[in-house]
């Protein structure tokens, strides 16, 4: 078996040059604030954060608003992770940031079930939840009926996708979980 050094040597130098300076822009751009969805929970693109969460609980949240947040680790989350739903990164449990936009926040009264989302007696569009996957599974069936969120909860939903993997299916999330707020820099039209 190759060493890694000698399995460095026998790339070109172009390989490995353009290598580190992929790496090194990606790590300029996370330090800088930005991030890019290639989801399509929004609109895909460049966001940059605008509003980093202070740790202390501090940031005040605004309902409408673009958010970067850590899923909490949990069985349901795991099983999202290895269905392929979010990816592998940096947040406990080696789950991947999510981006989504808060839907609702403490005073507002939500509903979910089979028949979508309601936000203070509104229908949201495009939040009845699927029963399965694109494979075929189960997907987590949430029931949350008439409830008025708490100063520590918030309810996280995509942009109009059916396929998105969000509030519809994984409930209410801690507002602890939520670290940066996001502003589109550019992204692709069409959603």
């Amino acid at each position: 078996m190759l060493s890694m050094r000698s399995w460095m040597r026998r790339l070109p130098r172009w390989c490995v040059t353009a290598l580190l300076l992929w790496l090194g822009a990606g790590a300029l751009a996370w330090w800088t604030g930005l991030r890019i969805n290639t989801t399509a929970s929004l609109p895909v693109g460049l966001y940059r954060t605008v509003n980093e969460h202070d740790h202390v609980g501090m940031t005040r949240w605004a309902r409408g608003a673009i958010v970067l947040w850590c899923p909490p680790d949990t069985p349901l989350f795991q099983s999202a992770k290895a269905r392929g739903y979010i990816a592998a990164g940096w947040c406990p449990g080696q789950l991947g940031y999510l981006i989504k936009r808060v839907a609702a926040l403490s005073g507002d009264m939500v509903s979910v079930g089979p028949g979508g989302v309601h936000v203070n007696g509104e229908f949201v569009p495009s939040t009845v939840p699927l029963t399965q996957d694109a494979s075929g599974r189960s997907l987590p069936a949430t029931v949350i009926a008439s409830h008025r969120l708490t100063q520590d909860e918030v309810l996280l939903l995509a942009d109009g996708s059916l396929q998105s993997f969000d509030g519809r299916y994984f409930g209410l999330i801690p507002i602890s979980q939520l670290k940066a707020e996001l502003r589109p820099v550019f992204t692709t039209p069409g959603r």
